[in-house]
């Protein structure tokens, strides 16, 4: 999502993620991560981020006014935005519920269909390129969630449609990039190759959430009318409703940032915003074992770390004009961040915000929130 993106343009927790996949084993191979060492290991790291370097405690640019750097859209009060471009599938509300099942429902052996996405399966699978049999490439009463992607493309969509007790084979092609140590130590490079994996599939369970579970699960939560809600409809209906305002707010974010006219962007706040890439660089490799900084923007072919922001200074500064486009709407709607303005955007969690990322960065997030949720509701929708 737009707002995600903004929130944090350079994403370098992506790391973290490449991370926890590489420490998979390789008797997991049909999974689509290669092996590696586990740097995962919850290790603490004694380097900090400021997250709110450059902020003033109130998540306002410290000593600047966005309206000398921009000129808001005359129609930014009543932005125009077509209802359909907003509105929430219902596909997005099956996926929702059904991760709410997967989650907190109970699982129940079913016989009488055949396997579906968002199942749970267990299967044997033995696995070979070019007729021979290759190590991790096998295993034995495994467990899977169809849908969940944690297969290699193709996989678990050719085991639904099948039933308890069905042997059939598979056929897949490695992505790029599928490389590295087997359990003993030695190279392996399976990009581009196609495998074959005979598997028997033992059993398969659907996930139940009961409208009980629900109302426990949603105890205190209210729909936008303020009715608690207290079955899975409601529960369906509450993902609808916070998934649009998502969307109305991506929408709104988008027409600010195409619509509003740029002088510049203070110098100040893009070297706050290096610095803070930079910390959190330093940061991630000392959280995860890779290193230095300079060892995490190698992971991305970067000679250093400053070479990979230079790289991504355009997305430093499309950040910046995000942040200054929100401050500036602030400033003319005389919207003032409040600690209400703090639990309204992270609940219960508002003082841990503070705590993790200091006033500042807190505080300009809730704000961005704040504003974007009033510019939504004043939107004018066809």
């Amino acid at each position: 999502m737009f707002l995600q993106k903004m929130m944090r343009i350079m994403n370098l927790k992506r790391i973290a993620a490449l991370v926890c996949a590489g420490a998979l084993m390789l008797s997991c191979t049909a999974c689509g991560s290669a092996s590696g060492s586990d740097a995962s290991s919850g290790v603490s790291s004694s380097v900090t981020v400021d997250y709110s370097k450059g902020l003033s405690e109130n998540g306002f640019f410290d000593g600047i006014r966005a309206l000398d750097y921009v000129t808001l859209p005359e129609d930014f009060q009543s932005i125009p935005l077509l209802q359909e471009d907003v509105a929430c599938s219902d596909e997005v509300v099956a996926g929702y519920l059904s991760n709410l099942a997967q989650n907190y429902g109970t699982q129940t052996e079913v016989t009488d269909r055949e396997a579906q996405a968002g199942d749970a399966v267990t299967i044997d699978f033995v696995g070979t390129m070019d007729g021979e049999e290759f190590e991790g490439g096998s295993a034995e009463n495994y467990s899977i969630v169809l849908g969940s992607g944690s297969f290699i493309d193709g996989f678990e969509d050719q085991i639904a449609g099948h039933s308890a007790g069905d042997q059939f084979e598979v056929y897949v092609t490695f992505p790029d990039g599928y490389a590295g140590e087997n359990s003993e130590g030695e190279p392996f490079d399976y990009s581009g190759k196609e495998a074959v994996f005979r598997v028997t599939l033992n059993s398969i369970s659907e996930f139940v959430l009961t409208d009980e579970q629900v109302a426990e699960l949603f105890e205190g939560v209210s729909l936008s009318d303020g009715t608690e809600i207290t079955t899975k409809d409601m529960a369906g209906q509450y993902a609808r409703e916070q998934q649009e305002l998502m969307n109305r707010q991506n929408a709104v974010a988008e027409y600010l940032l195409e619509n509003s006219t740029f002088e510049s962007v203070p110098a100040q706040i893009l070297d706050a915003q290096r610095e803070v890439e930079l910390q959190y660089a330093a940061y991630v490799g000392a959280m995860y074992g890779l290193g230095t900084a300079d060892d995490v923007a190698a992971l991305y072919g970067y000679d250093s770390i400053e070479a990979y922001l230079d790289d991504n200074a355009s997305a430093l500064e499309e950040s910046a004009r995000y942040f200054l486009a929100l401050q500036a709407a602030a400033e003319t709607i005389g919207f003032t961040p409040t600690a209400e303005t703090l639990t309204d955007y992270f609940g219960e969690s508002a003082e841990d915000a503070v705590e993790n990322y200091g006033s500042g960065y807190a505080m300009q997030l809730a704000m961005n929130y704040a504003v974007l949720k009033t510019l939504s509701e004043s939107a004018v929708y066809a």
